[in-house]
């Protein structure tokens, strides 16, 4: 049944699997980091190490990215999952992850000595040795007792074995009570694993759909669904994302939409009481939104009806002030004489519409409060001007950019569905209905982008969606990339790794050797690259990436460069280009040559401060003394230098 789901969805295996993975591993900066000070810390025995995470954060598939670089280094390391043990039995699997040979029943100090002499031995032939312990909060104080004791065989200074201790926040509490000082003033490296930031869930959910050949994406709705609920947990991601592709596949819906998600989050509810809370706290805030937008609607509706219709105002409704202050003589011959008005009135209308011309009422109110009447003949009477010429529509210009965008690649029959997806702002539709038997088209890959990066050699094409659908990014691209990295883990070698090092190296990011394997300088120049081209520091090689790699390089093939290329130096024996001389033909203005420079005499040298007579460097907020010349004085006298006593002169 599972393997069905994913057939349908078109992916190649399971990209949110409910146990640790080795493979297709989702690296962060802080991750990154984590590995490296870890690694760090047993190869430069350090002794023990402390390594702490919340359930469900990913500190097993770390460390599975671990081993390989400990295998790399020559380290014989014993990897203890069950801690439900006591201090006999953990010493004893010990001694059996090391193939140490003892008799059935050895006493506890045998194997001790065992471990010693193997630990010895490994040292002498230049080897290291280290225990990491998972789920360590489990351990009592008797066998915490007993990896102190392993942990003080020392030999010149070093220690024979690494300790590495993983467990849940529970093993720091465990650490710092009173009667475990002893182990932890051995500590040497703690560490702890963050959950995920809003911006990572969407890397983590897009890197595992791209992982298992989909080019579906978590969408802006569907991404704010799942921080609220997940709260950057990686377990709890996998699990709801699961459901969400069974809900895809159940719904008939091929989009990561806040539906699917919904459905998903809706189905862990209901035994999750931590998501059913999650859920019900984003159902209430959203309830309590569109409660507030409907209260100010009715608010500005009212203050429109307010403003515009007539009668509404007390203006309105009451009579002037002029007309209730009038005598009643007055207002008795007014409502004598109001008839006879209104029937001049009514006669001057038959009049009036007895014409042929038709006369249209105008009612809305003038300044005054009246009515105006407006013949319509006046339109017809007023003179046409010249045709203005037709002014390009959004169709037009969106029929523009649809055929510059897929006319390269031969896909105008594709037309339609862009347009659709632009009028529902979904690219789901579009991704599915991209060939992938069409020679000229094989392979392509739709890639969203924040802004375009420089032209180069390879074809990529660009429309510009958040133009016609104000939502997203700004352009969506197509291209073929020219290497498929299908795999990025540490250890992981492979002619696509050489081909990416080669881009880094390149651009200056990557120094080291081009060996094609996957290891911290390859990830560290990755991220540094990102970084550089305002993309998420994932330290993961994404289409985006690709992308600007290939792009951002004019020539674009770096097949012409040696294994040890410079970066942005294609061949170091050829001399850098001269300069062109006045590229802007600039007429060179005539000067006089200039005097030569006039001797300083002593009195100009010497500067002062204020309030200070003695002589010091030139510093700001100083005060020079300078020859008179702008006086009429008969006879300029050198100014006088008072100097203290410790100060010989230098002018005798």
């Amino acid at each position: 049944m599972t393997s069905t789901i994913y057939d349908t969805l078109g992916f190649n295996d399971n990209p949110f699997p409910p146990g640790a993975c080795r493979d297709h591993y989702f690296q962060t900066e802080t991750t990154n980091r984590i590995l490296e000070v870890l690694h760090y810390g047993i190869k430069s025995h350090k002794g023990f190490l402390v390594f702490i995470g919340e359930v469900g954060l990913g500190k097993t598939s770390l460390l599975l990215q671990l081993l390989p670089l400990l295998e790399a280094d020559n380290v014989r390391t014993s990897w203890v999952f069950n801690t439900a043990v006591d201090k006999y039995e953990l010493l004893q699997t010990l001694v059996q992850d090391y193939g140490i040979k003892l008799p059935e029943t050895p006493h506890l100090s045998t194997l001790i000595d065992s471990l010693h002499n193997f630990f010895l031995s490994e040292h002498r032939a230049g080897h290291n040795c280290s225990i990491i312990i998972d789920e360590a909060h489990n351990l009592d104080f008797q066998c915490m007792e007993a990896l102190r004791m392993l942990s003080n065989l020392e030999l010149n200074g070093e220690k024979l074995v690494q300790i590495l201790l993983t467990g849940q926040p529970e093993l720091k509490s465990k650490l710092d009570q009173p009667e475990m000082r002893q182990l932890t003033s051995r500590i040497n490296v703690f560490l702890t694993l963050p959950t995920l930031n809003s911006e990572e869930i969407g890397q983590y959910v897009n890197f595992k759909l791209t992982a298992v050949g989909s080019q579906l994406y978590l969408e802006e709705k569907a991404h704010k669904l799942l921080c609220q609920v997940s709260g950057g947990n990686l377990r709890m991601i996998n699990l709801l994302m699961e459901k969400t592709m069974y809900a895809m596949v159940a719904l008939g819906e091929r989009r990561v939409s806040r539906r699917t998600v919904y459905e998903g989050v809706k189905d862990v509810g209901a035994w999750n009481k931590n998501v059913a809370r999650s859920l019900r706290r984003v159902t209430m805030r959203q309830f309590s939104l569109y409660a507030g937008i409907g209260a100010v609607s009715v608010l500005l509706i009212a203050a429109l009806v307010y403003l515009v219709v007539p009668g509404t105002r007390d203006d309105d409704v009451l009579p002037p002030v002029a007309e209730t202050s009038r005598p009643a003589a007055h207002a008795a011959a007014s409502e004598s004489d109001a008839p006879s008005a209104a029937q001049n009135d009514s006669n001057a209308i038959e009049e009036t519409n007895s014409d042929s011309d038709p006369i249209i009422l105008d009612t809305a109110p003038s300044v005054s409060g009246g009515a105006s009447l407006q013949a319509s003949g006046e339109h017809d009477a007023a003179p046409k001007g010249p045709a203005h010429p037709p002014q390009p529509t959004a169709e037009n210009e969106l029929l523009k950019a649809s055929a510059e965008f897929l006319a390269p690649w031969g896909l105008n029959y594709l037309a339609v569905p862009l347009r659709k997806a632009v009028q529902e702002k979904e690219l789901d539709s579009f991704i599915l209905s991209l060939p992938t038997d069409k020679p000229a088209a094989k392979n392509l890959r739709l890639v969203p982008l924040r802004e375009r990066p420089p032209e180069g050699s390879i074809r990529v094409t660009y429309f510009p969606w958040r133009r016609f659908t104000g939502t997203g990014d700004n352009w969506i691209a197509l291209w073929q990339p020219p290497v498929e990295i299908t795999r990025f883990t540490r250890g992981y070698s492979g002619d696509e790794i050489r081909e990416l090092q080669k881009r880094l190296q390149f651009f200056g990011f990557y120094s080291m050797g081009l060996d094609g394997k996957v290891g911290p300088g390859t990830i560290r120049a990755l991220m540094d690259f990102q970084k550089s081209r305002g993309l998420s520091a994932s330290g993961t090689p994404d289409q985006q990436t690709l992308l600007w790699l290939y792009q951002d390089n004019p020539e674009g093939d770096l097949s012409l460069q040696g294994e040890e290329s410079h970066a942005g130096d294609y061949d170091p024996s050829t001399p850098p280009p001269e300069p062109e001389k006045n590229p802007f033909n600039l007429v060179p203005k005539k000067t006089s040559p200039s005097p030569p420079p006039r001797k300083k005499a002593r009195s100009e040298e010497l500067e002062f401060t204020p309030g200070n007579q003695i002589p010091k460097r030139q510093q700001p907020n100083t005060v020079r003394i300078r020859p008179n010349t702008t006086t009429s004085a008969p006879a300029q006298t050198k100014p006088v230098i008072k100097r203290p006593r410790n100060i010989p002169n230098t002018n005798q």
